[in-house]
């Protein structure tokens, strides 16, 4: 009986005892800092997997009158800054980040800096283009990632304080 015991482990596959309290609950973010301004914008649907557990989750969490945390995945002075799960951070112009920022980055390249346009040098991002872009690059997500949707807030921070916009976006 033992033996047959013995047997039956060693063959077995590895047994993994772990407990992991992160989930990803995605969403996404995208944030653009220009000459007098900064905006933060995301998405409010909370979800996992097919499963969505809120259409209007915030992600953007006031710290100040001129400060404002966003943060997506697991749960200023007109600059940006970023960091990832491991430490790496820095100080960017615009930034895309969530579960479709590989949708997202794309097209501020190409919109906000110019990247993949040969010869011509951006001019500087207006507060109203910088508008419509976040617009922009929120509808086209929420036509391709099923994490993103729902409504888009954003906070537009100025010398003048912190303004709040938001529009509908896919609720499918």
């Amino acid at each position: 009986m033992y033996a047959r015991r013995l047997e039956s482990e060693m063959f077995s596959e590895p047994k993994q005892h772990r407990f992991s309290p992160y989930e990803s609950n995605e969403g996404s973010i995208v944030a653009i800092a220009g000459i007098d301004y900064a905006i933060i914008a995301s998405d409010t649907r909370l979800s996992t997997g097919y499963s969505i557990y809120s259409r209007n989750q915030p992600k953007l969490f006031r710290l100040s009158n001129k400060t404002v945390l966003g943060s997506a995945g697991c749960w200023c002075v007109g600059r940006v800054y970023s960091y990832d799960s491991v430490g790496s951070k820095g100080t960017e112009k615009y930034i895309a980040a969530g579960s479709s920022s590989s949708l997202l980055q794309p097209l501020l390249d190409n919109q906000a800096a110019y990247k993949n346009i040969a010869g011509e040098k951006p001019p500087p991002l207006s507060l109203e283009k910088a508008v419509t872009l976040v617009h922009d690059v929120f509808t086209s997500a929420a036509e391709r990632d099923i994490y993103t949707g729902d409504r888009v807030v954003m906070n537009i921070i100025t010398k003048d304080g912190i303004k709040d916009m938001s529009f509908d976006l896919r609720k499918d």
